[in-house]
């Protein structure tokens, strides 16, 4: 049988970003269970990476990089000269950034360059031209499928027999900040790509079951934008399959009555957990954490800095202490690239998307995907804040 280089690379590639996650996951998870204040779990994040991690997050970086060239130099003829365009501008562009930043101040450390805002981070981005090829969408889905399922048994698992009790806030959201993710792009994506269909003969299971171990985790996690994020897909689905509520064979419907019946059984035995969680989020649901940030923030800007960006090696001050992040995506992309990264990064990851969803057409295979698009948009704007 002839190897097809593609689907191994695709397999190699998804696998080796599942388990990168997942040992940054396993080690959130565990600082939180051990450290008794905010301040000892971030020393123990910071003063604990192994060598296997780094090793395997570096060749999944690498991994995505060659898998997204061979698939451009592969389906070149088939490329929108507008997105290729756009893509090499933004390279360029990020590429003079760091040129800029590295050749100034401290010296420079290779892990810059697939550090969060290295030029890695932006030719990674070369993974949506996997996308020139429709053959790839099925055999992604079926993987993507059985990953997503694993995670939500390793995320059921976590609940069940690590979960530690509340000491403080934070460490109930470290608990889960990376598990989520796992589940809070793949889960609700199976639901809008499959529930169109009048009858789903097999798979039903395995659909319905990573969405609600999302749900019984974002109860538990004490995040007020997860609550958001999973609140905004049951409205979405509500709104979109309202013709699929109560017919039978759907899976909404088995989605709905698995709710019904598995939440207040959940529910009872582990009701601390959860009121201890939903009191988290009630007592700051519309407390203000963000306009003292922004406001110092912007105080420290010109609006030269945030229209040609600041470089990965950028910093400012908040109550004292030197930052490189700020909580808000869009804001953090114009502090290091500036508008032309702002831009450049809409037309090729959250246009797509606004287009498919702007066409008067029924939930297709390529709508679901689009939807994703829409609330990783929404996350970019600040729905990903979770605290």
């Amino acid at each position: 049988m002839r190897l097809n280089l593609t689907k191994f690379w695709i397999l190699a590639v998804l696998t080796l970003l599942f388990i990168s996650e997942l040992m940054l996951a396993e080690k959130f998870s565990y600082a939180s269970s051990i450290a008794e204040n905010g301040r000892d779990m971030n020393e123990y994040l910071y003063t604990h990476k192994g060598w296997i991690e780094e090793l395997i997050f570096r060749l999944s970086i690498l991994s995505v990089i060659g898998l997204g060239f061979y698939s451009l130099a592969k389906n070149i003829r088939k490329t929108n000269k507008i997105i290729f365009y756009v893509f090499i501008l933004l390279q360029c562009w990020m590429l003079m950034h760091a040129l800029i930043s590295y050749s100034v101040g401290p010296k420079f450390i290779i892990s810059e360059l697939h550090g969060a805002k290295g030029p890695l981070v932006w030719l990674s981005l070369s993974l949506i031209f996997i996308s020139l090829d429709p053959n790839n969408w099925n055999y992604i889905k079926k993987i993507l499928l059985v990953l997503t399922n694993i995670a939500a048994v390793i995320v059921l698992y976590k609940v069940v027999f690590e979960f530690p009790g509340f000491i403080f806030k934070k460490q109930s959201q470290m608990f889960f900040v990376h598990y989520l993710p796992l589940l809070l792009w793949t889960a609700p994506f199976f639901i809008y790509d499959l529930n169109n269909k009048a009858s789903v003969k097999s798979n039903k299971i395995f659909i319905i079951f990573p969405f609600v171990i999302l749900i019984m985790s974002v109860l538990l996690s004490s995040g007020r934008s997860w609550m958001l994020v999973v609140a905004m897909h049951m409205i979405f689905f509500l709104i979109k399959f309202k013709k699929n509520i109560t017919q039978k064979g759907t899976v909404f419907f088995y989605l709905i009555s698995t709710l019904a019946v598995g939440l207040p059984i959940a529910v009872y035995y582990a009701g601390n957990l959860v009121q201890m969680s939903l009191t988290f989020i009630f007592e700051n649901a519309m407390v203000d954490t963000r306009s003292d940030q922004y406001i110092q923030f912007f105080s420290q800007m010109s609006l030269s800095d945030l229209i040609t960006g600041l470089g990965p090696r950028a910093t400012w001050i908040w109550d004292g202490e030197i930052y490189q992040y700020i909580d808000g995506a869009i804001t953090q992309l114009l502090f290091n690239g500036g508008l032309p990264l702002v831009v450049c990064y809409f037309i090729l990851i959250i246009n797509p998307g606004i287009k498919i969803l702007n066409k008067k057409t029924v939930l297709k295979d390529e709508n679901a995907p689009a939807i994703i698009l829409l609330f990783w948009m929404l996350a970019l704007l600040g729905l990903a804040t979770f605290t």
